[in-house]
């Protein structure tokens, strides 16, 4: 890691609204990788060939070298110092786990060696306030019988998209090590860091942001503005306290193509003839409907809990302004709404990405399990939602952000005031499955046991596999009524 200090230049990054928005969150994955032959650790994905090759990524990638940095007006940056380098947390180790009892389990977070992940899904600071950007765990398994890999980037500098990038980047040059290649034939991969190719390729234009939109992002308040004021470290320790008081439990589902079909054409019979529904607006409505319904509370709650509940609802709405209303907030990649983004020189790594949030009454998600009508209303206000998010759209919500340097803030905390609610965003076309370090791809790619309460993700596609694996984590109880939900457990089974 030394070597970087010498070819790295001193330099600085700009950050703009969109990072801060994402900056509560970290990008980590696990990687499973199989020795299919090697004797080895001198052929199977060697060490120092891991080690050279990350260090030679993260050479590309500066920002991820540099220290968080926010003005007093608010503003913040990236500045990357020779001589004060923000090292990404390296490690390597083994464990007595052999890849066949990982194997046997599926995959499970069960079977995992200990210790693996080095950071949570939450950024939090280092000792001294300090932001690391990069986590990377290479776990050597019992006789080298396989490899896994733990790689965390902080939200604050880049999105799935930047994260996708480095990873596979750093597997291309392993690879090419791997293989004897020579250095100078190393394929070059242009990328961009620079917000302001990113406020320069914004569309032009005008358009007002919807109701719901405004509510999250045009809409300042107190805690917001003292939420932006915290010190980078402060405001992650903050909001991982609040994540924290909610006991969660994730699992992984997975749903087939036969059953999205079957869904949709349950769906179509209650829409317009002529009318479309992608695979992601399925899921999204089904994932909302088993979520509202489970959140409604406790089948076998009595009356009095039930009336003590809803007293509770009513007082924290005239308090502290929380909403009744199921939410669902997608989170969306900008880039094919930002066109002239994908003609820039360089592939835009920063946060390209946003929260649409389409909020409706909660007796519109909560239905008996037979009311696909309920279901398909779901999907046409989904995908309505999605098709009015255009380039003008975009644009205009940049300006509500740029208005207010706090606006960051104020949108997280808007959006906590819908406690009933789910983040959902679409990784399926994340390219993680292409990182081959020389050995072969992953045989699976899993999030982390925990996340924050409420956030659904469909995981990135596995090339063989039929259909969406999903990962979800809710509050223990909603859990527990999830996996027991006939309209779930219809279309998706339990993974682990």
């Amino acid at each position: 890691m030394d070597a970087l200090a010498q070819s790295v230049a001193s330099q600085t990054f700009t950050l703009n609204r969109w990072d801060l928005a994402s900056s509560y969150t970290n990008i980590p994955y696990i990687y499973f990788f199989k020795n299919n032959g090697a004797a080895d650790g001198a052929s199977f994905m060697p060490a120092e060939a891991m080690r050279a090759s990350f260090i030679k990524a993260v050479k590309e990638f500066p920002i991820l070298l540099g220290h968080l940095v926010v003005a007093k007006d608010g503003s913040a940056y990236v500045h990357t110092d020779p001589c004060h380098l923000n090292m990404p947390a390296y490690r390597e180790s083994s464990s007595s786990v052999h890849y066949s009892d990982i194997e046997e389990a599926r995959f499970s977070w069960d079977s995992l060696p200990k210790g693996v992940a080095t950071t949570s899904g939450l950024t939090a600071g280092e000792p001294g306030g300090a932001i690391r950007f990069a986590y990377a765990h290479v776990v050597r398994l019992r006789g080298d019988s396989g490899l896994v890999l733990f790689m965390s980037l902080s939200h604050y500098v880049v999105d799935g998209v930047g994260y996708c990038a480095f990873v596979n980047r750093w597997a291309e040059i392993c690879r090419w090590m791997c293989a004897g290649a020579p250095p100078g034939r190393l394929p070059c991969r242009a990328y961009s860091f620079d917000r302001a190719t990113f406020a320069h390729c914004l569309p032009g234009g005008s358009a007002g942001l919807s109701r719901d939109m405004r509510q999250i992002y045009a809409s300042p308040n107190w805690a917001g503005r003292a939420l932006a004021w915290m010190s980078p470290a402060m405001r992650a320790a903050t909001l991982a306290t609040v994540s924290g008081l909610v006991g969660t439990t994730g699992h992984i589902f997975h749903i087939t193509h036969a059953s999205i079909a079957s869904l949709r054409e349950s769906v179509l019979a209650h829409l317009d003839s002529g009318s479309h529904v992608s695979d992601n607006d399925i899921i999204t409505a089904l994932v909302s409907h088993t979520v509202a319904t489970a959140m409604e509370g406790d089948d076998n709650a009595s009356p009095f809990l039930r009336l003590l509940f809803s007293a509770a609802r009513t007082v924290a709405r005239m308090i502290a302004g929380m909403r009744d209303e199921f939410a669902i907030f997608m989170v969306l990649d900008i880039r094919s709404r930002v066109r002239a983004l994908t003609r820039a020189q360089g592939a835009y790594t920063g946060n390209c990405v946003t929260c649409l949030p389409i909020v409706r009454p909660m007796g519109q998600f909560v239905a008996p399990a037979t009311a696909t009508s309920a279901l398909a209303a779901t999907c046409a206000s989904v995908r309505a939602a999605v098709d009015k998010f255009d380039g003008p759209t975009v644009g205009a919500l940049a300006a509500a952000l740029d208005a207010d340097t706090a606006s960051f803030a104020h949108a997280t905390v808007n959006g906590m005031r819908y406690p009933r609610k789910i983040v959902l965003s679409n990784q399926s076309r994340f390219t993680l499955y292409e990182c081959d370090f020389g050995a072969g791809g992953p045989a699976w790619v899993s999030p982390l046991p925990k996340f924050y309460a409420n956030f659904v993700s469909i995981l990135p596609a596995r090339p063989w596999a039929d259909g969406y694996d999903i990962y979800m984590v809710l509050e223990t109880d909603v859990m527990k009524r999830v996996v027991r939900s006939g309209l779930w457990t219809l279309h998706a089974k339990l993974v682990y």
